[in-house]
């Protein structure tokens, strides 16, 4: 299925979107910053070596430590295929030189390797691995064959080899062959530059973002058209796709939002979204946790207009289809399981998991779809590369600490009140400043004012409540008052000031009069009771420490 990729820069990120159908269907961005990224190369030191996990941590002069595991370290010859312990072949203080597999996640830092690889189109250049191999998707033994014998006989390839792709099958051997040689002298320069480096830190960096994934995208009649608004990204995408740019599907667009003008920034939007609507009526609901990603299935406004059950079924394999859309779009990664609304039969949930299938076959990155739990869950994984959308959009709420959900006004003012009884007991100031969240003075002061003045009865001190709308709903700041002149002036409104404000509810025992708020502030309306949900403009004529006594002038 043709897709169109586009790919954004500005000075801040570079930006790669993969449309399908007028639909995104992946979505990356890469901020320009100094983080490693998948793909570089660095010159680090070893930090630390753990027999216990037999893994090593690599200073790679960036502010976290790298995680080397023994798989991903190159064994002496001596060895002859032996199992080493780690401390057998890396010592603490030891230069090495690896490359970045995985992106720091969390408070992880990157996974890297020694295995060392340069991506092509067409091939991947192994760095010290003296073999040619071909991907185990061409399964025509004389195309393998051919490919292999095209490629293995690159001057100068030595101890050096390759991984032959399945995108080699499009390409002439000529454009195989030459690509192999370009690949073999970019390494060349680049092990220059590392024998030349005499400290840690990048020695290589992966090419652009947006040319990493055309590389990976890029197959025979699956791309109509690449589209950057970047003359560098567009000379580079020209020299390694000359093909589609003979065909004029390589384009070049300066100074444009090209992601407004293919209609895809309000779908990135939503891409952090935790709810998700579907087009039956129907939603996700999207959740991360510390272990796993749990996705739940929602009928909504969903109906249907068959029987129970082909209605349940025809709503599942809705949400089945977005599902894997958002998996993509989102990068999750790891475990994933999935709520499906319950179906009875075993015919129904086989269409469900054949669609989970057919996407997981399709998705670039590792992808397997395990079944069905006891529990009737779908359980899935998919491998984790780079770090999740929401990772690198959005940051921890600092209110909530990552939880979404915060203390009630209720919760809050009650436990207010404790301290205040407590601070009242010890202190022998004339009064108490309480500064808070507008809503937690609202609950302070009562509908009335009364729950303020039965407060101050029990604290037997006088009580100055200010609601402050910049303060977050669980802070407030208390301080002892030991006189008149400290206190200064703590209310919200003056005798004779005129505000615009509007009435939020009927006087509880006046009911011909109305209330509105100020900062938590008790406002009452004269004659405002018939107005309720109404902006007025009215003149304060009384102010008390709870409240004031406003008429309406309009």
């Amino acid at each position: 299925m043709a897709q169109q990729m586009i790919i954004q820069v500005t000075a801040e990120q570079e930006e790669v979107a993969v449309i399908q159908d007028k639909r995104l269907v992946e979505y990356y961005v890469e901020r320009q910053h100094e983080e490693p990224q998948i793909g570089d190369i660095y010159r680090g030191v070893v930090e630390n070596i753990l027999p216990g996990m037999q893994a090593a941590f690599i200073d790679l002069g960036w502010e976290k430590n790298a995680y080397l595991p023994l798989e991903e370290v190159l064994q002496p010859k001596e060895l002859n295929g032996a199992h080493p312990n780690l401390q057998d072949i890396l010592k603490v203080g030891q230069q090495i030189v690896v490359q970045v597999k995985k992106e720091a996640v969390d408070n992880k830092g990157p996974k890297v390797s020694c295995r060392l690889q340069l991506t092509g189109h067409g091939l991947i250049f192994l760095v010290n691995a003296k073999e040619t191999m071909v991907s185990h998707k061409i399964t025509n033994e004389q195309k393998r064959k051919e490919l292999q014998q095209a490629v293995a006989h690159t001057a100068g390839l030595g101890q050096h080899g390759f991984i032959v792709r399945t995108a080699a099958t499009s390409l002439p051997l000529e454009v195989l062959q030459a690509e192999a040689a370009a690949l073999l002298q970019h390494w060349v320069l680049i092990e220059k530059k590392i024998n030349q480096a005499t400290h840690k830190g990048l020695a290589a960096a992966e090419k652009s973002l947006g040319l990493q994934f055309a590389q990976n995208l890029v197959r025979p009649g699956q791309v109509e058209e690449i589209v950057t608004n970047s003359e560098e990204q567009a000379e580079q995408l020209i020299s390694c796709f000359p093909q589609l740019h003979r065909k004029g599907k390589i384009k070049y667009r300066p100074e444009q939002d090209l992601l407004v003008d293919y209609g895809v920034k309000q779908e990135i939007a939503s891409c952090v979204k935790r709810k998700v609507w579907l087009k039956n009526g129907g939603y996700l609901v999207i959740d991360k946790t510390e272990a796993l990603n749990v996705i739940d299935v929602n009928t909504g406004k969903f109906i249907g207009k068959g029987n129970f059950q082909q209605t349940i079924l025809q709503m599942n394999l809705e949400a089945a289809a977005e599902i894997c859309r958002q998996i993509r779009l989102r990068n999750l990664s790891g475990i994933i399981l999935v709520d499906f609304i319950s179906m009875d039969d075993e015919e129904s949930r086989q269409k469900v998991l054949t669609i989970m299938d057919e996407a997981a076959n399709k998705d670039r990155i590792k992808c397997k779809v395990n079944g069905w739990t006891s529990a009737g869950l779908l359980e899935m994984t998919r491998q984790r590369t780079k770090v999740p959308l929401s990772e690198l959009l959005e940051r921890e709420c600092p209110h909530c600490q990552g939880k979404g959900r915060i203390l009630s006004e209720e919760t809050i003012g009650i436990k207010l009140k404790q301290e205040l009884l407590e601070l009242s007991r010890r202190t022998e100031a004339e009064a108490i400043s309480v500064r808070c969240h507008p809503q937690t003075a609202a609950y302070l002061i009562g509908s009335n004012g009364q729950d303020l003045q039965q407060l101050e009865e029990k604290m037997g001190k006088k009580l100055l409540v200010e609601g402050i709308g910049t303060l977050a709903d669980e802070e407030y700041h208390l301080q002892a008052i030991h006189t008149l002149e400290q206190q200064g002036s703590k209310l919200p409104v003056e005798p004779h000031e005129i505000l615009r404000v509007k009435i939020t509810s009927q006087h509880h025992e006046k009911k011909r009069d109305g209330i509105a708020r100020l900062d938590g502030y008790v406002l009452n309306i004269l004659g405002g009771g018939n107005a309720i949900g109404q902006e007025v403009l009215v003149e304060c004529l009384q102010v008390f420490a709870t409240n004031a006594v406003c008429k309406i002038l309009s």
